[in-house]
């Protein structure tokens, strides 16, 4: 899976979704997704498997246990293995911010 199809897969949700940033601050609830590093295997001075980490960050102004509900389903459907989410109330902004990370 590349990020511009990873992009599609979180879109279809219907909510604004960029890499890294907005230039402009879109109304709540919106994603964020970041490859803030990559994992490679290989063997006899060769690269053989490529993968991204992915953080896929949620933002919102409640609590929103029904979004977190779509998207893991997005990801179970999708086949999208994604590690315990973790999730903070970035007070300065007053917004809930729920990460969740990926391999693809």
């Amino acid at each position: 899976m590349t990020l511009t199809e990873l992009a599609t897969i979180l879109e279809s949700l219907g909510y604004p979704v960029r890499y890294d940033h907005f230039s402009s601050s879109p109304t709540l609830p919106f994603i964020i997704y970041t490859n803030p590093s990559d994992n490679t295997f290989g063997a006899d001075n060769k690269v053989t498997y490529k993968t991204k980490n992915i953080d896929v960050e949620v933002y919102t102004k409640n609590k929103d246990s029904v979004l977190e509900a779509k998207i893991e389903k997005l990801f179970d459907d999708n086949e999208i293995f994604y590690d315990d989410p973790d999730e903070i109330f970035i007070q300065s902004e007053n917004v809930y911010k729920r990460t969740y990370y990926i391999t693809i």
